[in-house]
C-alpha cells in the first residue's frame, strides 16, 4: 500500500512539474505565431515560390540558350507545363497550411520566450518594419545574384558533365567480307 501511495505521489508530482513547463511551452507557441504574423512569413514564403518559379523558367531557358538548344514553340510550352505542375504540387504540398504548425514548433523550440519577445518588439519598431518592408526587394536580389552565378558555373557543370561521360571508342568497322574463294584450275588430261 505504501509503495501505491509512494507511486501516486510520484506521479502527482510529475505532472504538477510539467504542467507549468507545458504552460510556458503553450506560450512560447503563441509568441512564435505571433512573430510569424509580425514578419509576414507566409507572404514571404508565397513571395518566394513565385520567385523560384520565375527563376527555374530562366535558368531553364537560359541553359539550353547556352547548350545551342533550340527549342521549338511546342517544346517550350511542354517545358512550362512541367515546371507549372511541379511547382504546383510544390505549392500544395508546402503550402503554408501544412507547415504553418512546423514553424511554430521550430521557433518554440529554438528560441526563449524572451528571445521571441524581443523579435517581436524589434519588428514592431519602425526599424523592424522597415527590415520587413525591404526583405522580398532583398530576397530579388539574392536570387537575382544566385542566378548570376549559377549561370557563370553552368559551362564548367557542363565541362564536368561531359567529361564525366564514359568515352565509347567510335563503333569498329565491320568486318571485310571474305574473299571469293579462289578459282580451281581445270584438272589435267
Amino acid at each position: 500500500m505504501k509503495k501505491r501511495m509512494w507511486v501516486l505521489a510520484g506521479v502527482a508530482a510529475a505532472l504538477l512539474v510539467s504542467l507549468p513547463q507545458n504552460a510556458k511551452g503553450d506560450n512560447r507557441r503563441a509568441l512564435a505565431e505571433e512573430l510569424m504574423n509580425v514578419t509576414h512569413v507566409q507572404k514571404t514564403m508565397e513571395e518566394a515560390v513565385a520567385a523560384t518559379k520565375q527563376m527555374m523558367k530562366q535558368m531553364t531557358s537560359q541553359t539550353m540558350k547556352n547548350a545551342g538548344i533550340n527549342v521549338s514553340a511546342s517544346a517550350a510550352a511542354a517545358q512550362e507545363k512541367v515546371t507549372n505542375a511541379i511547382m504546383d504540387l510544390v505549392t500544395k504540398d508546402m503550402g503554408w497550411d501544412k507547415i504553418k504548425d512546423d514553424y511554430i514548433s521550430m521557433y518554440a523550440d529554438t528560441y526563449t520566450e524572451e528571445e521571441i519577445q524581443g523579435q517581436i518588439d524589434f519588428y514592431k519598431s519602425p526599424i523592424g518594419q522597415a527590415v520587413i518592408g525591404k526583405q522580398s526587394e532583398f530576397m530579388k536580389k539574392t536570387m537575382e545574384m544566385q542566378q548570376k552565378r549559377m549561370m557563370e558555373l553552368m559551362p564548367k557543370v557542363q565541362a564536368i558533365i561531359k567529361e564525366s561521360i564514359p568515352k565509347t571508342p567510335p563503333p569498329a568497322a565491320p568486318p571485310a567480307p571474305p574473299e571469293p574463294p579462289a578459282p580451281t584450275p581445270p584438272a589435267a588430261k
